[in-house]
């Protein structure tokens, strides 16, 4: 019976520590108000370049661009956020995951624009932003490679290579 409450109290000091691994600390919000300053601007930018040069019309360039706009939107609503609740770091948390998740459907979006040049650079400013966010926010999947570049982007081929011999 001794064992419940000393178990229980443990318990209760564990939880709080784990619970605030994902949110950053109250010194820290000047660094994610500016970031968040960084994503936003960088998100504005790749959308719009990509909408100037977009040329396809086709289904999936739409589609590629709605989610660079989704992106944009995501990055000024948490950008508000920060803004409006610097003391409230928890506050904050929800939007950021929803900014991730927009950025990871841009991220995928973007192959489908064939981007130029200048759309790739202004997308990695933001990628290096939110890699920096993802830090401070203590974000880890697990499945997020930081290494992963479309194989058009690194100029080299796909590791696998698929042939059909049919003289075999």
């Amino acid at each position: 019976m001794t064992r419940f409450p000393i178990m229980t109290a443990a318990l209760a000091l564990l939880v709080p520590a784990a619970a605030g691994a994902a949110h950053p600390e109250p010194r820290q919000m000047e660094r994610v108000a500016i970031l968040a300053h960084q994503v936003e601007d960088a998100a504005r930018h790749v959308h719009r370049a990509a909408e100037r040069r977009s040329h396809h019309g086709d289904y999936w360039e739409e589609r590629g661009l709605v989610r660079l706009h989704e992106f944009e939107d995501s990055a000024r609503h948490f950008h508000r956020q920060v803004e409006s609740y610097r003391a409230d770091p928890y506050h904050t948390e929800a939007d950021f995951r929803r900014l991730v998740r927009s950025y990871r459907r841009a991220q995928e979006g973007l192959h489908w624009i064939h981007p130029d040049r200048h759309v790739r650079r202004d997308f990695r400013r933001a990628e290096q932003a939110m890699e920096e966010l993802m830090w401070v926010y203590g974000y880890d999947e697990g499945y997020y490679d930081r290494r992963y570049r479309h194989p058009r982007w690194r100029g080299s081929r796909p590791r696998v290579e698929l042939r059909w011999q049919w003289w075999r």
